[in-house]
């Protein structure tokens, strides 16, 4: 495997009047040659809404909008 890093945004979500980005990250030629790919979620403004607690692959595809959604609900709640 190569140590290229990649960072690819492969859905939005339009949630509570914002735009989500939802971007696979991965090492490697492919998604698929890295067991330990995972999403970072981004809003309108570039901010990283997961940092540091990165959305790992769970072989089920890309995060859905309702999962999305929850994780935009509990970062509103926590800085509430």
């Amino acid at each position: 495997m190569s140590n290229r890093l990649h960072q690819e945004i492969v859905k939005s979500y339009l949630i509570g009047g914002a735009v989500i980005d939802v971007d696979m990250c991965w090492e490697g030629d492919t998604p698929s040659e890295d067991p330990d790919r995972f999403y970072d979620f981004y809003d309108s403004k570039g901010n990283c809404l997961n940092e540091g607690n990165p959305w790992h692959d769970d072989g089920k595809g890309i995060p859905t909008q309702a999962e999305v959604e929850c994780l935009v609900a509990s970062i509103v709640k926590e800085e509430a």
